[in-house]
């Protein structure tokens, strides 16, 4: 009965905490209306005890499997001490998710979901998002300081169970009886809002980790109850029919394509200062994502089309037509072609030979030219009778920013354009520097390209150099 008494004490104190955790989302709350506030504080009050479930539930397992296994006396030293490490464990792994959850949504302005699964999960996704060892540490040592958290609090309530501060267990139960109201009340009310479209409403509940997400559509709909009209957004599924009609070719003068594309960079850095020789090239000549981005760059369609055409593995058919006419082929990244997926789009059709990616070891800079002298020796083995298709996916422009010091402003960064020229490819080759989208650099608070509320410029704009034949230098702003 004691072992019971102080982990309800336990919960209760794991529950406060939970809720100045989320607190700390208050201030992305926009809607200054009475009705707003109270939306939030009844979802702030409630759903961590729906974070604390599993911990009650795991906690119940094991109480029971301790009563099945020591004959009805769960509450020997051994069996106490299991359950009190079952949900120490349990109880600081609930305040590690929620940390994670808060400093990612304090940089990029949206939480735990199915793109930070995909990232955590898909090949080549931690280190697509640029963590270095220190940042792992880091957080190792931040998780394991919050599990210890969760084992002071335990014994704090193990040291102080007793008078006043004892919860019996009709208080505990009920507790948790009107907690479950308030969460019902505050889904109910969301329910609502998405049904008649509460935008204030809607928007309060995205500063909530893992929110339920209740609809009353299918209700309404059984009920014949009409929804107030609103834009429903449907991504394309299905199989597709690319491209709608065969592909026509003419016969222009056949030219050599070097498409070079830098991760993540900051539309405004393409500046004589920061970015000397590209600013000198740039004279002379779709989403906010890098799957989007690079979707809509060699496909020309919209970016949710990524998902299907991933799915049934549909290559661009400007890759098509270059493959169609004996293009040699040489596609370098400092990434991986795993994540994103470009070995299973923009570059599906390509030979596995023909593609090249520096994945690991050095770091991101090291690999960048390390792929460039890749590039190079390509320029100089290939067949100097076909034509070539020249790709390198820069990894050094994302975070985080581990230029060599050599580097820093004011160097050469196409210094390889002097090659092209020196080897008489460069009046006879269409070349082209991109990103794949922008980058917020704290200039509004955030940090990087997430999906929020406000769409801002600086995560869609990026630079775009190319260097057309015959085409005057032209400078465009949008």
């Amino acid at each position: 009965m004691h072992t019971q008494q102080v982990l309800r004490l336990y919960y209760f104190i794991i529950y406060l905490v939970l809720v100045f955790m989320l607190c700390r989302f208050w201030g992305n709350i926009e809607d200054a209306e009475f009705l707003t506030r109270l939306f939030a504080t009844t979802a702030l009050l409630s759903y961590p005890m729906l974070y604390l479930l599993p911990t009650l539930v795991i906690s119940g397992i094991t109480l029971l499997l301790l009563k099945l296994f020591t004959k009805g006396v769960p509450f020997t030293a051994r069996g106490q001490a299991t359950l009190y490490g079952v949900n120490l464990l349990c109880g600081g792994l609930t305040l590690v998710f929620i940390y994670a959850d808060l400093a990612v949504f304090d940089i990029y302005e949206y939480h735990f979901n199915g793109f930070v699964w995909n990232l955590i999960t898909t090949s080549g996704g931690i280190a697509f998002l640029g963590a270095t060892t220190g940042t792992k540490i880091t957080y190792a040592l931040q998780s394991g300081g919050l599990i210890a958290l969760s084992g002071l609090l335990l014994c704090l309530a193990h040291r102080f169970n007793r008078g006043r501060l004892a919860l019996s267990r009709r208080v505990f139960s009920l507790t948790l009886v009107g907690l479950m109201l308030l969460l019902l009340g505050e889904e109910a009310v969301y329910g609502i809002s998405r049904f008649t479209n509460n935008e204030p409403i809607l928007q309060t509940a995205t500063i909530i980790p893992l929110h339920l997400e209740t609809s009353f559509r299918s209700f309404a709909k059984r009920m014949v109850i009409v929804p107030p009209a609103q834009m429903s957004i449907r991504l394309p599924s299905g199989t597709d029919n690319y491209p709608l009609a065969p592909i026509v070719q003419e016969q222009p003068k056949p030219l050599n394509i070097v498409w070079l594309t830098a991760e993540s960079p900051c539309w405004d850095m393409l500046t004589p200062e920061i970015m000397p020789n590209l600013s000198r090239f740039a004279q002379q000549s779709g989403g906010n994502r890098t799957r989007m981005g690079m979707f809509t760059m060699f496909y020309g369609l919209y970016a949710p089309y990524w998902y299907p055409f991933q799915k049934q593995r549909i290559g661009p058919v400007l890759i098509d037509v270059l493959l169609q006419n004996g293009y040699q082929m040489s596609v370098n990244t400092s990434q991986s072609f795993s994540y994103p997926e470009l070995k299973d789009t923009v570059f599906a059709n390509v030979a596995r030979e023909d593609m090249h990616e520096l994945a690991d070891g050095a770091p991101p800079p090291e690999r960048d030219a390390q792929n460039i002298s890749e590039i190079l020796r390509f320029f100089n083995q290939r067949d100097a009778e076909c034509l070539f298709f020249a790709f390198m996916f820069f990894e050094a422009t994302h975070a985080p920013y581990t230029f060599l010091l050599e580097d820093v402003v004011r160097s050469d960064y196409l210094e390889e354009m002097s090659y092209l020229k020196k080897q008489g490819l460069l009046e006879r080759a269409l070349v082209l520097f991109t990103g794949d989208h922008g980058e917020e650099f704290m200039e509004n608070g955030r940090w990087g390209t997430a999906i929020a509320a406000a769409f801002r410029s600086s995560r869609f704009m990026s630079q775009w150099c190319c260097r057309f034949l015959g085409v005057p230098p032209l400078r465009l702003t949008q």
